[in-house]
């Protein structure tokens, strides 16, 4: 088991935060496993804060049906999701997936308010 704390930042600036991730393979069930554990210290969105996600796609694959999407944690640069994931993926094709992760906020049905507070590739042949 793999246990992550990846700092997201965007080129050459300050950090925007940090998310913290479990992710480990069973060979017997063809399953990479992803524990969404927490973000920290994420930029406030708008004025109102932030009201993050997690979402993730096990890249080349980027079908909506191949995402994974935590709950959503209303007002909080501090989140604890404790969420687990399950990608089918045999361990033979992980030297070829990336885990896309980015940090999004929610904002609402027709709010403006919506999109990316950062986001992170962890390339699985390592």
């Amino acid at each position: 088991m793999a246990k992550f704390q990846v700092i997201i930042k965007w080129l050459g600036q300050s950090p925007l935060g940090q998310i913290q991730l479990t992710i480990r393979h069973s060979s017997q069930r063809n399953k990479l496993m992803v524990v969404v554990h927490s973000c920290r210290n994420l930029i406030a969105f708008s004025e109102d804060g932030s009201d993050p996600y997690v979402r993730m796609y096990l890249l080349p694959d980027k079908r909506r049906s191949g995402r994974r999407k935590t709950s959503v944690s209303k007002k909080n640069l501090n989140p604890v999701f404790d969420q687990a994931f399950d990608f089918s993926v045999p361990l033979s094709d992980l030297q070829r997936r990336t885990l896309d992760v980015a940090v999004k906020n929610s904002g609402g049905f027709l709010s403006k308010d919506k999109g990316l507070l950062g986001k992170v590739l962890i390339p699985l042949s390592e």
